[in-house]
């Protein structure tokens, strides 16, 4: 049996830019009727910028999308490595303007969803109606917090750390670092689960009772701990946990 190499691997035919017409291609399809014109495929054509020997920019940008379920927020999950090793012509340089690009789409919904100064922290959903955007497609564990003033409107996010796939070390005095620098009245503590659960381990139970009781001592108030998981929330507020 012959082993086909990376570079082997048959690739589905596609027309070169070249050879389209000029309304077809992306850029110019761009320039002439606008970005809201453009399939997604076509703006990570432009994006990537080339394809290879074989297979045009919109056909790699298609067979792209169509592994990672035609969204960004699902290819905005993978690594540089991933899409160097698993795409032909996708280069570092290119896997990083793929990246960047997706995470531009994401603070861009954040802000524009989540203007933080008018955001009156009150109750669990708003909470994860913010963070979801900033922690919930990472791939590794982070820990957050949210300064508020005494109204409870947002000051401040702040990453308090970053960790590995199941956990992350939270420092306590860094942590109240920010709480102290930003004048906050309360702060509300958010992290993710990369695998999608969204139970609190006894680990997250311990740690959310030893920096309520740091609070006490700083009269900062810890109003709740959230844990953002896929496309759902755990509240210990909510739970009774607090």
């Amino acid at each position: 049996m012959a082993i086909i190499k990376h570079d082997e691997t048959p690739l589905p035919q596609g027309p070169a830019m070249k050879d389209m017409a000029e309304d077809l291609r992306p850029r110019e399809k761009a320039l002439r009727y606008g970005f809201g014109t453009l399939a997604k495929h076509e703006l990570l054509a432009i994006i990537i910028g080339g394809g290879t020997v074989g297979e045009s920019v919109l056909s790699l940008s298609q067979r792209i999308l169509a592994d990672n379920d035609n969204r960004f927020d699902v290819l905005i999950r993978k690594s540089v490595a991933e899409l160097v090793k698993t795409y032909r012509g996708v280069g570092e340089a290119k896997a990083v303007a793929i990246l960047a690009a997706a995470n531009i789409g994401r603070i861009f919904g954040e802000e524009l969803d989540n203007p933080r100064e008018a955001q009156q922290m009150n109750s669990s959903e708003k909470v994860f109606s913010l963070m979801r955007h900033v922690v919930g497609n990472r791939n590794v564990e982070e820990f957050w917090i949210i300064t508020l003033s005494r109204s409870l409107k947002v000051i401040n996010l702040h990453r308090v750390s970053m960790g590995g796939v199941a956990n992350t070390l939270v420092d306590k005095r860094v942590l109240f670092n920010y709480a102290v620098a930003d004048l906050a009245s309360a702060i509300i503590l958010c992290h993710n689960h990369p695998s999608g659960a969204i139970k609190p381990s006894i680990e997250d139970r311990n740690l959310t009772r030893a920096i309520v009781e740091a609070g006490k001592l700083l009269d900062i108030q810890v109003l709740d701990h959230i844990i953002v998981g896929d496309n759902k929330y755990y509240s210990f507020k909510d739970e009774g946990d607090m």
